[in-house]
């Protein structure tokens, strides 16, 4: 049964860092195409432009670079996931200190951005990466700035039951497509025809790297829109003991 089950994550590992691959090759094209053309349009025509076109030309290409950024993170994270949660290094961690640590990064590349936190007053210890937890925060996150279509409230919820710590993130955008959410954590979804071009700036690749991540922590993710606000909700959840000396 082991061996079986090995066999199922070796296989599952390697279709995921294939499509990644596929998707990844279309999403680094697109950014460095673009920045190529703005610098180039930059030092070609630097005499004839004004203030404000060279002005807009380097913003672009500065956001290009941090939408390339992003990505070199997520396949940053995707290579310490080999498929055996044996081998991930899962210290005792603080969640709240995870979660906030998040936010003071969000809030330096989205210093506007409405995120709200509830936690509770006690202190939730979890077994974790607490890199990569700080990585599918991020993702979700910034998926819900960027894709949450004028969302004026994103609220991260840290709740625990007997088993598991439980962590929610919530806006009140627009939502998820009804027809995408089988199909949310998958690569291909920057081939779906309902979602935007804009939208399919890193959205696939980002929700398939965090849901490999809790994958390989022993822990689930869901998504599903509020029955209420209409918006998007994301819950992980991360076993509160270590679960993989309990199957030996």
């Amino acid at each position: 049964l082991k061996e079986q089950e090995k066999i199922r994550a070796d296989a599952q590992t390697e279709r995921l860092r294939s499509n990644l691959l596929r998707a990844i090759s279309h999403d680094l094209r697109t950014p460095l195409t673009s920045m190529i053309g703005s610098s180039s349009l930059i030092l070609e025509n630097h005499s004839e432009l004004g203030s404000d076109e060279c002005l807009n030309l380097v913003v672009s290409i500065k956001e290009d670079a941090q939408w390339l950024l992003r990505i070199v993170e997520n396949l940053l994270s995707i290579t310490r996931i080999t498929g055996h949660t044996t081998k991930l290094n899962k210290p005792l961690e603080v969640a709240e200190e995870i979660i906030t640590d998040s936010v003071l990064k969000l809030k330096k590349r989205f210093p506007d951005a409405p995120i709200k936190l509830d936690i509770p007053d006690e202190i939730i210890v979890v077994p974790m990466d607490g890199i990569l937890i700080e990585q599918v925060i991020l993702n979700l996150v910034e998926n819900s700035i960027k894709h949450g279509n004028g969302a004026s409230s994103i609220i991260i919820k840290l709740t625990q039951d007997k088993i598991n710590a439980i962590f929610h993130v919530i806006d009140n955008g627009k939502g998820i497509p009804k027809s995408l959410l089988p199909h949310i954590f998958e690569t291909n979804l920057l081939k779906t025809t309902e979602v935007s071009s804009d939208t399919n700036r890193n959205m696939g690749i980002g929700l398939s790297v965090c849901y490999s991540i809790i994958s390989a922590h022993d822990g689930t993710m869901t998504a599903n829109n509020d029955p209420i606000t209409g918006g998007a909700v994301f819950t992980f959840t991360l076993p509160l003991k270590e679960v993989n000396n309990e199957k030996n």
